[in-house]
């Protein structure tokens, strides 16, 4: 039957060397999937504000690698069930002062 899902997109700083939190929702969307539909593609795009970190009174993106994670639940969320989170990593060449606030 045809059925609705939240696709959920976190991030999790590996080796920041500023405070940052354990995991982060990035983005998410709600989707319809047809009846018998097993996989879907669903673009998304991750703003530069959401990886910032707050530091010395300035939003500040740090260099490093990044776990990135998207499925339908938090990708450290017990589970009874196979999960459907996928993940990956990307890497953030230098770094970027966004602003003072």
């Amino acid at each position: 039957m045809e059925a609705d899902e939240v696709v959920q997109v976190y991030i999790q700083w590996t080796n920041s060397t500023l405070p940052a939190p354990q995991l982060q929702l990035a983005w998410f969307t709600r989707i319809t999937m047809a009846a018998r539909q097993t996989n879907l593609q669903v673009p998304f795009q991750i703003e530069g504000q959401t990886m910032a970190l707050w530091v010395n009174d300035s939003w500040r993106i740090a260099a490093g690698t990044m776990n990135l994670y998207a499925g339908g639940q938090q990708p450290t969320q017990a589970r009874a069930v196979p999960s459907n989170v996928i993940g990956g990593q990307f890497q953030i060449i230098g770094s970027k002062i966004l602003g003072r606030f």
